[in-house]
């Protein structure tokens, strides 16, 4: 028989493997994707408005961060 906390590792390994795989996208490739500007997403991104990454200058965005972001935004 599995234990309850047998049980919560298997679920969580579970919803690991389903989790889709990530995807990292530029300015220019998150902009298109969102039907932003670039220059309205860098200022969202500068503001903290959006999740994002920045490094030597360049800010690159997760498209699972962005997603998980817009849908718990009320």
């Amino acid at each position: 028989m599995i234990t309850p906390s047998q049980l919560d590792y298997i679920a969580q390994k579970v919803a690991e493997y389903m989790k889709p795989k990530d995807e990292l996208l530029n300015t220019k490739q998150c902009a298109e994707w969102l039907g932003l500007s670039t220059k309205a997403l860098t200022q969202r991104a500068r503001i903290g408005d959006i999740p994002s990454h920045k490094r030597k200058g360049l800010y690159y965005f997760s498209k699972n961060e962005i997603t998980e972001f817009y849908l718990k935004k009320p």
